[in-house]
């Protein structure tokens, strides 16, 4: 009896989600010559061997969506990508059909996600300036009074690895402490209708080992207490206290039952792991960390970027598809920490990205002073 429910409940059904790796599943057999559309989320991150799965249920018809743009299939073996595995579906026919004038692939090319102060350089850089920015983003964000992009350059903090080799970056850490603690006080002085409500409620701790990692370590997704408002110091020694207006915001928040709904809207995005766990030894627990791969298809209100490498080989943080994850998530804000100094030395990517900060007036030293927000000056 139960196997006849499944089969009519399946047969019956109008739409049916899967993940591509289920389609392969027994269960999914009766769906054979009864599926005429199918459509592949994130098609850029599947690749062809994967998509042969769907395929086997005799569609007449086959909907990839994605952005060639950002995170190729993961492919942990070098062998495999030598022979082509780390190519998707997608990017094969994008290849091939993007250069004629009537192509079956169709850019979706308005963007609702990013302040236009955000999505200037992607867009410039990864997208040829095909991006258009809707009206409504800017009018929505007309009362956040911080810039909705900023650099912050540490270059007196060495990454170190743990026992996995994961990266990790101590002093770039306490900077993000210290400046996630400003942020939350600055938030908790503002309207509570500055952000819409898209994303407040959402929650996810970055647990999984799926996403790809430069360091192929494991996350332990270990918990850990936290101060919600905590004193911090800087990267220089010298500076062991917060100032006057600091202490009066930590103060004020220390019993503020708003702070988990603020700390909702900040995300930490980083590249490893260690930096990780690192970070959630700092940082209150409903601020959600994650790395770059596992924050594609996400978005947050504040993103902040710990970049972690301080030198050596960084071809993991430069690949121009993960670098474009990670800029694009935020969408009122996006602050980048990291030594940028020897990020900027790279002929690609980075370079252009601190250029074009140097260039806007968005972009400072963080080894001297402590870590200001940075308002707008209108």
């Amino acid at each position: 009896i139960a196997q006849e429910t499944e089969l009519r409940l399946m047969q019956d059904a109008q739409i049916v989600i899967s993940t591509l790796n289920y389609c392969g599943n027994a269960r999914m057999h009766q769906l054979k010559s009864f599926t005429e559309f199918i459509i592949i989320d994130e098609a850029c991150q599947a690749s062809e061997a994967d998509l042969l799965l769907p395929l086997r249920f005799k569609c007449t018809k086959l909907m990839l969506v994605g952005d060639p743009k950002q995170l190729e299939p993961c492919v942990l073996s070098e062998a495999g990508t030598k022979y082509g595995l780390s190519q998707s579906l997608y990017g094969r026919l994008f290849s091939i059909f993007d250069q004629y004038p009537y192509s079956p692939i169709s850019m979706l090319n308005i963007q609702y996600r990013m302040h236009p102060d955000i999505c200037r350089f992607p867009n410039e850089y990864f997208y040829s300036n095909r991006l258009i920015t809707d009206g409504s983003v800017e009018a929505r964000m007309r009362d956040f009074t911080l810039k909705p992009l900023y650099l912050y350059n540490i270059t007196n903090s060495p990454h170190v690895y743990d026992s996995a080799k994961s990266s990790y970056n101590q002093g770039e850490a306490k900077c993000i402490q210290a400046f996630c603690n400003l942020l939350i006080a600055h938030l908790a002085e503002q309207p509570t209708s500055i952000f819409d409500n898209s994303n407040s409620d959402e929650r996810s701790n970055d647990n999984s080992d799926d996403d790809n990692d430069e360091d192929g370590d494991d996350d332990d997704g270990s918990s850990t207490t936290y101060s919600p408002i905590s004193t911090y110091k800087t990267t220089n020694d010298s500076i062991n206290e917060v100032d006057n207006e600091t202490r009066r915001l930590q103060r004020l928040l220390i019993n503020d039952s708003r702070l988990p709904k603020i700390q909702q809207h900040i995300a930490v995005i980083t590249p490893y792991k260690a930096q990780i766990r690192l970070l959630r030894q700092y940082l209150p627990s409903y601020i959600e960390i994650m790395t770059a791969d596992s924050s594609q298809g996400k978005e947050k209100d504040i993103v902040i970027l710990s970049c972690v490498r301080s030198g050596g080989n960084t071809e993991f943080l430069n690949d121009l598809h993960r670098m474009n994850v990670m800029l694009t998530r935020s969408k009122y804000a996006l602050y980048v920490f990291g030594n940028l100094t020897q990020l900027a030395n790279q002929p690609v990517g980075w370079k252009a990205f601190v250029n074009h900060a140097r260039a806007n007036g968005i972009f400072c030293n963080t080894n001297t002073t402590p870590i200001d927000l940075p308002y707008r000056e209108d």
